[in-house]
C-alpha cells in the first residue's frame, strides 16, 4: 500500500469531532473568514479581535484534548521553528545591559509576539481538526470562497466607487489598493494562494464535469483579478506558478499504455520533458498576451518602471534599490539577532537615505526584512520551517 493510501485510510478512520472540537473548528473558520474583510485585518484592533477569538478557540481545543484522554500538540515538529521565532522575539525584549535591549521598538515586538503567537495557535487548531476529508474540504472551500470573493469584489468595486454602495469609500487609497486591501500586493498574495490550491485540485483531483467547469471559471476570475490588480510581484508569481503547475502535471501524469513496454520506458522520459517544455513556453506566451490584453497601459507602465526602482539608487525618491541599500546597512550592523520583530520602521530611520522625507515601514523584500528583524537566527528558523513543510508534503 502506498503512502498516499495510508494517509487517506488514516483520514477516513478519524473519529468525528466532539462538541468542543466542532465549536473550535467552525469558530476558527469563521474567524478566518471575517479577518479577510476589514482590509485583511490591517488595523491593530482588527488583529486584537482576531487573536482574542483564536485564543478562545485554542482554550476549547485544550479542553477537548484533556476530556478526550490527553492533550497533544498537532504537528509539533512543523510548529517548532515557528515557536522558535516567538522565543527569539521574546529574547529580543530581555535587557542585555543597563538601558539596552535588542529590539529597537519593544512595543511593536510585543505586538508581534501576540499576533504571531495567535497565528501559531490557529495553525495548530487547523492541523488538529482537518484530519478527516469532511473538515479538510470545508477548509479548502473557505479559502477558495475568500480568494474568489475578494477577486470579484476587486473587479466590481470600480463600478460603485464613490457611491454609498462602496463599503470602503474613503478608507482605502485608490492608487495603491485593490479589493478590500490597502495594498495591491497583499491582494495578489491572497489570490495566488487560492489559485494554486484550485489549480492543484483541478489538475489532480477527481471531479465531476460540473465542478470542474466551476473550478476553471474560478481560476479565470483569479487570474484576471491578479492581472487587473497590476501587482508586479503578483504577475511574476502567477507566471512561475502556471509554468511549474504545467511542468509538474505533465511529468507526473500517467502515460498511455503500449504493447511494447520497453520502448515506452526508453522514450517516455524524453517525450515528457519535451512536451512539458513546449507547454511551458506556450503557457508563458499565453500569460504575456493576457497581461498585455487585460492589464493594458497600466500594467505595462508599471513593468517599465522596474528599472527605475531596482537598477539605480536615487536619493530624491523612494525606490526599492534605495530601501534595500538602507536595509542591508541595518543587517550589517545587527547580523545575528536583528533589530527586533516589528521594529523595522524604527530601526531603519538611522539608515534612511532620504533623511526622513519618506516614511519607510517595510523593506519591500521579505527575505531582507526577516534578516533585518531577526538576524541570521530567524533566517535559519524560517529555512528550517520551509524544509519541514517540503518534507511533510512528500511524505
Amino acid at each position: 500500500m502506498s503512502t498516499y493510501d495510508n494517509i487517506r485510510k488514516d483520514i477516513e478512520q478519524t473519529k468525528p469531532l466532539s462538541i468542543f472540537g466542532n465549536i473550535a473548528f467552525f469558530g476558527t473558520l469563521l474567524a478566518i473568514l471575517i479577518a479577510a474583510v476589514p482590509h485583511g485585518t490591517f488595523e491593530p484592533w482588527h488583529k486584537a479581535v482576531l487573536v482574542t477569538a483564536i485564543s478562545a478557540f485554542g482554550m476549547l481545543r485544550v479542553a477537548d484534548g484533556v476530556l478526550g484522554g490527553g492533550f497533544r500538540i498537532a504537528e509539533p515538529r512543523l510548529l517548532a521553528p515557528l515557536i522558535g521565532i516567538i522565543i527569539l522575539a521574546a529574547a529580543q525584549l530581555v535587557p542585555i545591559s543597563a538601558g539596552y535591549q535588542v529590539s529597537l521598538d519593544p512595543y511593536q515586538t510585543q505586538s508581534f509576539i501576540v499576533v504571531f503567537g495567535g497565528l501559531i495557535v490557529c495553525a495548530e487548531l487547523l492541523f488538529q481538526y482537518t484530519r478527516s476529508n469532511s473538515e479538510l474540504q470545508k477548509l479548502v472551500v473557505l479559502v477558495l470562497i475568500i480568494a474568489i470573493g475578494s477577486s470579484l469584489f476587486g473587479l466590481f468595486r470600480p463600478l460603485v466607487a464613490g457611491s454609498e454602495m462602496d463599503l470602503f469609500a474613503g478608507s482605502l487609497p485608490t492608487d495603491q489598493g485593490y479589493a478590500q486591501f490597502a495594498n495591491r500586493n497583499h491582494f495578489a498574495f491572497l489570490a495566488e494562494m487560492g489559485l494554486g490550491l484550485l489549480a492543484g485540485i483541478l489538475l489532480k483531483a477527481e471531479l465531476s464535469h460540473k465542478w470542474r467547469l466551476l473550478g476553471w471559471i474560478g481560476c479565470g476570475i483569479l487570474i484576471y483579478s491578479i492581472i487587473d490588480a497590476a501587482s508586479r510581484g503578483g504577475l511574476v508569481s502567477l507566471t512561475a506558478m502556471a509554468i511549474v503547475a504545467v511542468f509538474v502535471h505533465v511529468m507526473t501524469r500517467a502515460g498511455p499504455r503500449s504493447r511494447s513496454r520497453k520502448k515506452v520506458a526508453r522514450s517516455r522520459p524524453l517525450t515528457k520533458i519535451l512536451t512539458a517544455a513546449s507547454l511551458c513556453l506556450l503557457t508563458f506566451g499565453i500569460i504575456v498576451v493576457l497581461v498585455a490584453f487585460i492589464g493594458g497601459d497600466t500594467v505595462i507602465t508599471r513593468i517599465e518602471q522596474i528599472d527605475l526602482e531596482i537598477a539605480t539608487v536615487e536619493q530624491s525618491r523612494v525606490n526599492r534599490a534605495a530601501i534595500w541599500e538602507s536595509t542591508l546597512k541595518l543587517i550589517r550592523d545587527r547580523p545575528v539577532l536583528g533589530s527586533g520583530f516589528g521594529a523595522y520602521g524604527t530601526a531603519i530611520t538611522k539608515y534612511d537615505s532620504s533623511n526622513g522625507h519618506f516614511l519607510l515601514e517595510q523593506a519591500h523584500n521579505d527575505y531582507l526584512e526577516i534578516l533585518a528583524n531577526g538576524g541570521a537566527i530567524s533566517a535559519i528558523l524560517f529555512v528550517l520551517f520551509a524544509i519541514l513543510v517540503g518534507a511533510r508534503m512528500t511524505n
